[in-house]
């Protein structure tokens, strides 16, 4: 997912950047299995017309095209999107800030992860995804709820503790100060209801993960991105090259932010 332009500071991961594919396949591996599980619990997806924003490098489009079948199909867009070759998906660039209409749809549901919540326009941005999908349709945002305080579990040596608590409170504020709302993902479900939707649920899935895993290759991902911003902080180059190996290392054990999946229906007319 490349969040659209628009946002305090420039965003600071890229789709296309150095260690941008660690940090897809680390999401993928963490949040994909999750998602399709949640969304075959809200309908019968044959058939279907979905509108996937912010689909990043594409692996959860890919799932969604799976459970439409030969009959559905899929709407995928980004601000850089992939190339997917894929029947049943047809990508789109888009930028969710600007005044570009989003596909017309309308939409059997709209799917978006990971998104909204870095964007100060959030809330018109939601109003629009609504607009776009027919009665009945379903809308499913999924955000982090961030853990930055005490997220380490177990750590090699208490100067491994410090440093990476240290790195969790430091790249929170690079994403704060670049418009993140680490609050968005408890106030979606009733963003949902004041809007008129129906049936509003949300599921949480969080994880712990080690050093080593797919997770800790995925945060690894983001650090030559957010390299600049960790020594304006007060990092080193020594201090995140310790991370960067604290990273790799599987007596390393971190709780994850918690994903927050709400979803909620549009009312039949």
């Amino acid at each position: 997912m490349t969040p659209p332009t628009g946002t305090v500071t420039p965003y600071p991961l890229d789709n296309t950047a150095d260690g941008a594919d660690a940090h897809h396949h680390g999401l993928a591996h963490l949040l994909d299995n999750f998602s399709q599980h949640r969304l075959a619990g809200l309908r019968d997806w044959s058939g279907a017309h979905v509108l996937e924003v912010g689909c990043g490098k594409g692996s959860f489009a890919r799932r969604l095209a799976d459970m439409v079948g030969d009959s559905g199909h899929v709407t995928a867009t980004d601000l850089k999107p992939p190339a997917l070759d894929h029947d049943r998906i047809t990508v789109i660039q888009h930028d969710l800030t600007s005044d570009t209409a989003l596909p017309a749809g309308p939409f059997d549901g709209v799917h978006t992860r990971l998104v909204l919540q870095h964007l100060p326009t959030r809330e018109d941005i939601l109003d629009r995804l609504i607009a776009v999908l027919r009665p009945g349709g379903v809308l499913i945002e999924e955000a982090w709820r961030p853990v930055r305080v005490n997220p380490v579990v177990a750590a090699p040596d208490p100067d491994s503790r410090y440093l990476y608590e240290r790195f969790a409170h430091a790249s929170g504020r690079i994403f704060d100060d670049a418009g993140t709302d680490p609050h968005w993902a408890k106030q979606v479900p009733t963003a949902m209801e004041n809007r008129g939707l129906t049936n509003v649920d949300t599921v949480i899935h969080g994880s712990f993960w080690r050093g080593g895993d797919p997770a800790a290759r995925m945060v690894a991902g983001t650090i030559p991105q957010l390299a600049d911003g960790l020594l304006a902080k007060g990092f080193t180059t020594a201090d995140i090259d310790a991370v960067l190996e604290l990273l790799h290392n599987p007596a390393l054990k971190v709780e994850s932010h918690l994903l927050y999946s709400t979803s909620g229906y549009v009312p039949q007319r």
